[in-house]
């Protein structure tokens, strides 16, 4: 049973997804899919469920994942259980500018709104930024077997960033002259949603394919820009204001102080004004709205997903991971309280 021998526990909004697109092809990665999320959503599936994931790695090199376990709770001991000697490799943001990027994907996805001061108390975000309790777990359990990284670094000189990574995990340096690296793999959310409503909906159809491993059918649908159609719309977030961010900025000084002590690191940048807080979310790419023309299965995958997006149902007896169906009830699982068409406070960032 072949298990990873690294994990990129982020969190999340830290260059996680450019991380995997660096290391794809030199090591072992899922099949078809950035994060299982196995060990906080889906632990109840089992490990090899887990390992299946890794079935195709190539044995003479490492195996690894990149997924925001950082905060999740539960995840660092069950990983600790299963796999003890597991190399663990975190990446720190600035907390304010990876606050307010990940304030924008949970309102992209209909799961946050208000304004971006509200949304630093949602649990997501509040506990994620518990950076030195949480590293300090992780060194609890695995010791010289973290790495902490800063997402500063991968900014001012991404070879420097990547080799330090190449290092740790013992593969042979990668040169980024030879990879290409989108700017989507970035990850900056740009745009506002259309609607609340339709994101929670499309989050739970995601989801639900994300459970049933329906890898092909979802990668294929980003490739043509259809959840990036559902999920976003014209308008783009207001740029976070300058006292808003210094006001904040000042709050997060002691759990600054307290990582730089347990990580000697040196954070003084985190302390002071940051001009380039905007500056990746300005180079997000546009929405994917192409002029693909898709094949039978092509659309049978696209209406798989239109049906439960606009009746709030998905049909029992549908396979997504084949796209075959079998007729037999429709199961209303998308509806949820609070799907309530949301406009307002978004904007409103100071």
């Amino acid at each position: 049973m072949r298990l990873p021998d690294f994990i990129c526990v982020g969190p999340g909004r830290t260059g996680t997804t450019w991380l995997h697109a660096a290391l794809s092809g030199q090591v072992g990665l899922p099949l078809r899919v950035k994060e299982t999320r196995f060990w906080g959503q889906y632990y109840y599936k089992g490990i090899e469920w887990y390992a299946d994931h890794f079935r195709h790695c190539d044995p003479t090199l490492p195996a690894g994942e990149t997924c925001p376990y950082f905060a999740t709770p539960g995840a660092r001991e069950r990983i600790a259980r299963h796999i003890p000697k597991c190399k663990i490799i975190v990446t720190l943001r600035e907390p304010v500018d990876r606050s307010y990027s990940q304030y924008r994907t949970l309102c992209k996805m209909g799961l946050i709104h208000g304004s971006f001061e509200e949304a630093l108390k949602h649990p997501r975000i509040a506990e994620t930024n518990r950076y030195a309790f949480h590293v300090s777990e992780w060194i609890r359990l695995f010791g010289a077997n973290v790495k902490v990284l800063l997402f500063d670094d991968l900014r001012r000189d991404p070879q420097s960033f990547l080799d330090q990574v190449c290092d740790f995990i013992g593969i042979a340096r990668i040169r980024l002259e030879g990879k290409r690296i989108r700017t989507g793999d970035i990850n900056s959310d740009r745009y506002l949603p259309r609607t609340r409503r339709i994101s929670r909906r499309v989050g739970r159809i995601m989801n639900l394919m994300h459970e049933k491993r329906a890898y092909r059918t979802m990668n294929f649908l980003d490739r043509i820009g259809f959840w990036d159609f559902w999920l976003t719309g014209r308008k783009t977030f207001a740029p976070l204001g300058s006292e808003t961010a210094a006001r904040l900025r000042e709050q997060f000084l002691p759990e600054i102080d307290a990582l730089e002590k347990l990580t000697s690191l040196d954070l003084e940048a985190w302390r002071q004004s940051s001009g380039a807080v905007d500056r990746w979310l300005e180079a997000a790419p546009e929405p994917k709205r192409g002029s693909y023309r898709p094949g039978g299965r092509e659309l049978a995958a696209i209406a798989l997903a239109l049906v439960p997006l606009a009746t709030g149902a998905v049909p029992d007896g549908l396979d997504l991971a084949t796209m075959r169906f079998t007729p037999r009830v429709a199961t209303s699982v998308l509806e949820a309280d609070g799907d309530d068409y949301d406009d307002g406070g978004v904007l409103a960032l100071g």
